[in-house]
């Protein structure tokens, strides 16, 4: 559904719960200003909203819950880091994008094993370092651009953070040179990780993998489920056929039964004409 470029300015716990069945919802360049936490409730099949352009501060927690929800536009809001204190994001979040709004570092979500694309640029974030991104291991394109960030070159925040993306493979808008840390020295060509962004990853990873192992245990069910249901299928269709066969058999057995009690008849009859008369 597109609502977009209108004058909604208010999204109530009623205003989309006729819309059940809704996958893609476009809100972008109205004025919402509130939205109550109940009004994404019943769409539970949505899988992209866009909300960008709007006066948003703060967003219903349970957005964040719904089970088929891949992307989200929320750029150019002024949405801040408190809107992310305590967000448990069970969706299959892909795509997040959170440009032009009021955040002062990478948003807080936990584990998001899903997300690929998040955008962050245009805010206020002052620093970024491996442990806000552990949380997000399958992330493969990250837009920090336009903030202004800085990097603690005694600490070698630069260097770990680029040694970070290069080993995930992640593709990071603007590329940062640490010039800075070069020119100091002391920096490992290979830096270690801290324990804290290995265990933020690996928890991210276990999730990845507790899910695959159940989205193959429910494949494994669907599979042996169809077996059941082709071979039940293929009993039926047998036991209909023989039933057929054995009908028709039947039908044939009677009807040579009656043509031979015909034939038995008519030759007694035949056989009592055929006599001779008494004189």
């Amino acid at each position: 559904m597109d609502a977009s470029v209108n004058r909604v300015r208010v999204l109530t716990n009623d205003s989309l719960a006729a819309y059940t069945n809704l996958a893609y919802l476009y809100l972008g360049d109205n004025f919402i200003q509130e939205i109550q936490e109940g009004a994404f409730d019943s769409l539970r099949y949505l899988k992209v909203i866009d909300l960008s352009t709007n006066g948003c501060d703060t967003l219903p927690k349970s957005l964040f819950q719904l089970p088929y929800l891949q992307k989200v536009y929320l750029s150019k809001n002024r949405l801040g880091d408190d809107l992310f204190k305590d967000v448990q994001v069970r969706s299959p979040l892909i795509f997040l994008q959170l440009s032009k709004n009021k955040l002062g570092k990478i948003p807080q979500l936990g584990p998001v094993p899903t997300l690929m694309h998040l955008n962050v640029s245009d805010n206020n974030i002052g620093s970024v370092t491996t442990e806000d991104l552990a949380p997000y291991c399958s992330l493969k394109i990250l837009d920090l651009s336009k903030n202004p960030i800085k990097f603690d070159a005694s600490s070698c925040e630069c260097e770990t953070l680029n040694a970070w993306l290069r080993l995930r493979e992640i593709r990071a808008r603007p590329v940062y040179n640490c010039t800075e840390e070069q020119e100091r020295g002391g920096c490992a060509s290979s830096p270690e990780f801290s324990n804290r962004t290995m265990e933020l990853y690996h928890r991210c990873l276990e999730i990845l993998r507790v899910q695959a192992e159940t989205e193959k245990a429910r494949n494994t069910w669907i599979l042996i489920a169809c077996c059941i249901s082709g071979f039940l299928a293929c009993l039926f269709v047998g036991l209909f056929c023989v039933h057929k066969r054995n009908k028709r058999r039947k039908k044939k057995l009677k009807e040579q039964q009656r043509l031979n009690a015909n034939n038995a008849n008519t030759e007694l009859l035949n056989s009592n004409l055929n006599q001779p008369e008494n004189t």
